[in-house]
């Protein structure tokens, strides 16, 4: 399992720097290396802490979580209205410091809609049934959702930056303050809800974490953002909200939302199990997938502007590597998932080794599209990720829902949850593809344009 760290798998996308300067192929390996290291070591954290969680927390307790992250990753992820992509976009620092006042200004604003919401309906009368366990445990949303929107916000800003740093000491500090309540609270006997706090709190301190690195560098900055410069930015990059929002919020339905569902149709056990699985499984994706992510999209959003014949090569480049090293984690888990589960959690966890078989199909085409899924933003195309993302919505959560009214079961129910996403993660390739070439031609066109060249 060691072979998919080497320096000569990721020395593969340091060639595009050479484009750049002699010295900047060392500084790409570099910033994915760093993002690597430090994310491993957060993710080791978890995963040492994991069989313990395990033994210490129910599979239900697990399932519930799996509803709480759920719903908070996908109002987080919306929680400043997408203007937080366009931040890597503007040339110059002042419109991009508006764009992110305009971001936390919405995060805020979306948090205080949420609490409003539930005080003026009442927890009782949303939260029923299956998800009765929120009436006492909503306000965990509405801080989850407003130390996650904020962390990313920031996170935006560091990778404009290339401040790659602040991002690992992000992730190590969210991870550790995470494991130290939940296993502090879990070994003193508290129940299920130190298994829910502890995640809250880690992504309030990743929040915290990343805000004071910004202070400390960058805010004489904070000085530029005003009423009138946030306006315009606000209408510059309008088709971020107008297409980008919708289209997330279809994405996030069909992907972020099927805990939820899966709790709703067949309880909270099976969800439990099919977030575990889903954890194990998505820490390649974590490890290598999402460092790899925030170094490309910098590198991306540069040469989409400058060189776009680049950004094809270190497209394909990247795509090739990493279904490359991908594939191993995956075909272990297709051969010895349940045992492996069953062996490093207990036995009640076997039925998400199973789970995990199923899911490798979602998991190795997400892994590989997951760095690069941001291209089309880049390419500002938000309107063809809006119809990428109905289509992820109803082939996803419209299809388990449809499964589950013909009398399926879940281990049905995840298969096909798996074959339909993969299908839908290669069409993405396809289409952020389709828009390079796109892009370069039009490149093209502008640079042997006598016209314009005069």
């Amino acid at each position: 399992m060691r072979a998919p760290f080497k320096l000569g798998d990721l020395a593969a996308w340091a060639w595009i720097r050479r484009l750049r300067s002699p010295a900047a192929p060392n500084a790409f390996l570099g910033q994915v290396l760093m993002l690597v290291g430090w994310t491993a070591f957060g993710q080791g954290l978890y995963i040492v802490a994991l069989p313990i969680l395990s033994r210490t927390y129910s599979v239900e307790a697990f399932g519930n979580l799996a509803v709480l992250q759920a719903v908070t990753t996908f109002t987080s992820a919306v929680a400043a209205l997408r203007y937080d992509v366009a931040i890597l976009l503007p040339e110059e620092d002042s419109p991009a410091i508006n764009l992110l006042g305009l971001s936390l200004g919405a995060v805020a604003l979306t948090t205080g809609a949420i609490v409003l919401f539930v005080m003026v309906v009442t927890p009782a009368r949303i939260f029923t049934g299956q998800f009765s366990f929120l009436q006492t445990l909503w306000w965990l949303i509405p801080v989850t959702h407003f130390g996650s929107a904020t962390r990313d916000v920031l996170t935006h800003w560091a990778i404009r930056r290339k401040a790659f740093a602040t991002i690992a000491r992000t992730k190590v500090s969210q991870v550790a303050y995470q494991l130290a309540v939940q296993l502090g609270l879990g070994l003193a006997g508290v129940g299920a809800l130190g298994l829910y706090l502890g995640d809250a709190v880690g992504r309030v301190a990743g929040a915290g974490t990343i805000l004071r690195e910004f202070w400390s560098k960058d805010r004489m900055l904070v000085r530029s953002v005003t009423p009138r410069g946030m306006a315009a930015v606000a209408r510059r990059y309008q088709s971020y909200p107008k297409y980008g929002l919708w289209a997330l919020l279809l994405s996030r339905a069909g992907r972020d939302l099927v805990p939820v569902a899966m709790v709703g149709l067949y309880g909270a056990t099976v969800a439990g199990w099919l977030g575990l699985a889903s954890r194990v499984m998505s820490a390649p994706l974590e490890l290598i997938g999402r460092s790899v992510a925030q170094v490309y999209m910098g590198e991306a959003a540069d040469l989409a502007r400058r060189d776009p014949r680049a950004l094809k090569r270190l497209y394909y480049k990247s795509t090739r590597k990493l279904l490359l090293i991908g594939t191993l984690p995956c075909v272990t888990i297709l051969a010895l998932g349940p045992t492996i589960f069953e062996f490093a959690f207990g036995a009640q966890w076997a039925e998400a080794g199973v789970y995990g078989r199923y899911l490798t199909v979602m998991l190795l085409a997400q892994f590989v599209n997951f760095p690069l899924v941001h291209t089309l933003n880049v390419l500002e195309r938000p309107g063809w990720q809006l119809v990428w993302d109905a289509g992820v919505l109803v082939s996803g959560l419209g299809g388990v829902a449809v499964l589950h009214r013909l009398g399926f079961d879940a281990r049905a129910a995840v298969l096909y949850y798996s074959c339909a996403m993969g299908a839908m993660f290669a069409l993405h390739f396809v289409m952020s593809a389709i828009a390079i070439e796109q892009r370069l031609a039009a490149h093209e066109h502008v640079s042997t344009d006598p016209d314009h060249a005069s």
